[in-house]
């Protein structure tokens, strides 16, 4: 889930579900493939899917995936040295 500031207001926000994010990464990426000389990518191109500028969907869209990271690595190192691949019981290799 992805929660990103409306219209530039920090107390209202609005949580994108997983196929709203999927949707906004397709048109940004389809934004990026149409990429030429004749018409550029801007980053300040709108998202019809989102309304958030190209620029503001990839910054919180970077910024959330991060936030949940480190929740991640503390249960990574929860997970005993032996379950470790390659490691033996005594924690050598």
């Amino acid at each position: 889930m992805l929660n990103i500031p409306m219209d530039g207001k920090s107390e209202q926000s609005a949580n994108m579900n997983v196929v709203e994010v999927r949707r906004s990464l397709n048109e940004l990426r389809k934004l990026w493939r149409s990429n030429t000389i004749e018409m550029p990518f801007f980053a300040s191109s709108h998202l019809q899917s989102s309304g958030l500028s190209a620029l503001t969907f990839s910054f919180l869209f970077v910024q959330s995936h991060h936030r949940n990271r480190p929740s991640r690595a503390k249960a990574d190192t929860l997970t005993p040295a032996s379950d470790a691949k390659g490691s033996k019981p005594d924690g050598h290799q």
